[in-house]
């Protein structure tokens, strides 16, 4: 990633099908999340083709983090996502497991909701 607008601050997580990392948008100085998919892709309409990105541009809801752009640089396809600092799996576990603590019903139920 030489040319691109983003600054890449560290590495979030890694999964199966692409790599997360923490990054500051050099024009604005947003803090955003990169997800850089693992699959090379040749062309910009295989892309496209994704269920992933479909879906995600379609959806608008609070509760599901925004897809803000998608690019290709060479053969790599990455997503910009607006930046959280801990999704729902890391707040279980900071805030229940590490603390040997059970939810109650009620916080469960505000989680899924």
């Amino acid at each position: 990633m030489k040319s691109d607008p983003f600054e890449i601050i560290e590495e979030i997580d890694e999964g199966a099908f692409g790599i997360v990392l923490k990054a500051r948008n050099k024009k604005t100085n947003e803090i955003v999340a990169l997800k850089k998919i693992k699959k090379k892709y040749s062309n910009w309409e295989e892309c496209m083709k994704l269920r992933e990105i479909n879906s995600l541009r379609k959806l608008k809801h609070p509760s599901i983090i925004k897809l803000k752009e998608v690019f290709k640089q060479e053969n790599e396809l990455f997503l910009v996502f607006e930046h959280c600092e801990r999704n729902l799996f890391k707040y279980y576990i900071d805030e229940f497991k590490n603390q040997n603590k059970q939810m109650t019903e009620n916080q469960i139920k505000i989680l899924i909701y």
